[in-house]
């Protein structure tokens, strides 16, 4: 009788043994859920099993009052130990693999590391440790090694009926193993499966998962995959070409479009310079000359901006160069289109270069003839005006928008200055042919006016002793003494007239004008148009 009463208050102190862990384990995964960690699903089977596993362990030892009775390696030991290490061993194992899958599916390893294990791997794992655990519970914990005969038999008559009720899903499992055996893709590739595109997201035993560019996912049974056409945009290597078709009017030379072309693929960040892009001539149409524009990108996944991106770059190039895109030939019509008269704009231009002190000391005549030969040019968002050790062969005056100026130094990019409306920069280039001192990109839309050598030139060669002029003024402007030349002291005006004369030099050699007696600093003028204060930065940033 004492035993039936000690083996049923054994069990029922398992019982609630079994019920306070459970509720315990339990608690604790519900705060690993609220805290948002990654893996606390791992956690919930061995949480599960906790409970009933140690109440069968508490109950199997206070009932037989004998240690043996739940010794994990004992013989003699009790059935419902032997439950209850079985429970803890297969949950417990099962629990730490889906922790090691957690951490190697997760954004470490896949996004720092690069390592993306596809879930079929992940499957046939669970599986083998599976089986692994059947053996090891049968043979060592309930020590039936003569079981093992049944087990097999079992098993392959379970596989037997499974492999006939199952065929489909034994096809996508082989056909999975094939893909991923072969290389046919792996997740993270971009690929066309049919007419679906998408960026391979999972590879299971079942099926191919891809994300669109729409954001949806299709699923697509393996065993199709491998029946059909499979287009992997990201192999062999990472780098992807797409063609941009553009027209140009049949009267731009091919070689300047194409060279136009090459320019704005240079401007577009994401387009790789290895492979080099390509441009041709693909053929005479109707309204125009088409061409080709093949770029490389190895962000398959940004493509339709980085395709936007260029075509802009087109946009802006193409309207520098004059370079017209055709309008459909289809129907005769007339329209009228509001041109600017030559003379505003040459007005419109000389006020402006005439309200930068560089230009606003040089006389009047000087002026409108630069005027007249300058242009306005448009530059978008985050494109380069100039480039740093580039020649220049023209200097620039911000009509419009915001640039900035950076300086490289070979391992990273300083942002020097800011230029806004009135600005000028890339005089010294256009005076000596140095190569830019700094590159200047532009922050938002920018118009410019333009003032380059072949209009400098002509003035030069009327005038070879406005050299000396040039020279005296862009030398105070980079000492920042523009606006008060005036009253320079005698020890400023000895610096200011030798480094003008250096510069004078540099400015006859770079356009071959004739030598002449170098002439004494010019009378400098106490009023008129080279005393008048301008909107420019007198001082400002390096010139690039």
């Amino acid at each position: 009788m004492s035993l039936a009463i000690s083996g049923l208050l054994g069990w029922t102190a398992g019982a609630a043994v079994a019920v306070v862990t459970l509720v315990v384990a339990i608690s604790f995964v519900k705060l690993l859920a609220r805290m948002k960690v990654a893996w606390w699903p791992s956690l919930v089977a061995p949480a599960a099993a906790l409970g009933p596993a140690l109440g069968l362990l508490a109950g199997a030892w206070l009932s037989q009052g004998d240690p043996a009775a739940v010794a994990f390696w004992s013989s003699e030991g009790h059935p419902a130990a032997r439950v209850g290490w079985s429970l803890l061993l297969f949950f417990s194992a099962t629990g730490a693999y889906g922790l090691v899958t957690r951490f190697l599916t997760s954004r470490l390893v896949a996004e720092e590391l690069g390592l993306r294990i596809p879930e079929v791997f992940i499957d046939l794992g669970r599986f083998v440790l599976w089986v692994i655990m059947v053996f090891v519970i049968v043979g060592g914990i309930w020590r039936r090694s003569d079981l093992f005969t049944a087990l097999f038999t079992a098993g392959a008559a379970t596989t037997l009926v499974l492999g006939l009720a199952l065929q489909d899903t034994i096809k996508n499992f082989i056909a999975a193993w094939a893909i991923v055996g072969e290389g046919v893709y792996t997740i993270g590739d971009w690929v066309w499966l049919g007419e679906d595109e998408g960026e391979v997201i999972s590879v299971t035993r079942r099926t191919t998962k891809v994300r669109t560019r729409q954001g949806d996912v299709v699923t697509v049974p393996n065993n199709l995959v491998t029946a059909s056409k499979v287009r992997n945009q990201s192999k062999p290597t990472r780098a992807h070409a797409e063609v941009v078709l553009v027209q140009a009017a049949y009267g731009a030379p091919p070689n300047r479009v194409r060279d136009c072309l090459r320019r704005a693929a240079r401007e577009v960040p994401k387009v790789l310079q290895a492979p080099a892009p390509a441009f041709r001539l693909r053929r005479f149409a109707e309204s125009g000359v088409e061409y080709e524009a093949k770029v490389w990108m190895d962000d398959v996944g940004a493509k339709d901006d980085i395709l936007s991106d260029l075509r802009v770059q087109i946009w802006y190039h193409f309207q520098r160069e004059g370079i017209e895109f055709p309008m459909p030939i289809r129907e005769l019509r007339r329209r009228e289109v509001a041109h600017e008269a030559p003379e505003a704009r040459a007005r419109a231009i000389f006020d402006r270069l005439q309200s930068v002190p560089f230009f606003g000391a040089l006389p009047a005549e000087v002026l409108a003839l630069l005027a007249r030969d300058a242009s306005i040019l448009r530059f978008g968002a985050g494109e380069r005006v100039v480039l740093q050790g580039e020649p220049g062969d023209a200097c620039y005056v911000v009509d419009e928008g915001r640039l900035s100026v950076v300086i490289a130094d070979g391992r990273a990019e300083q942002q020097v200055a800011t230029l806004s409306t009135g600005d000028l920069f890339g005089e010294i280039s256009l005076l000596t042919g140095e190569p830019r001192a700094a590159t200047v990109r532009a922050v938002g839309d920018a118009r410019l006016v333009a003032v380059g050598s072949s209009s400098l030139r002509t003035a030069l060669e009327r005038s070879p002793e406005l050299a000396t002029r040039l020279a005296e003024v862009a030398t105070l402007r980079r000492e920042g003494l523009l606006e008060a030349r005036v009253a320079l002291d005698a020890a400023a005006r000895a610096r200011v007239d030798a480094q003008s004369h250096r510069l004078r030099e540099l400015i006859r050699r770079f356009f071959k004008l004739p030598d002449a007696t170098p002439p004494t600093s010019p009378e400098r003028p106490t009023d008129g148009p080279s005393d008048r204060p301008g909107n420019g930065v007198a001082g400002g940033p390096p010139a690039p």
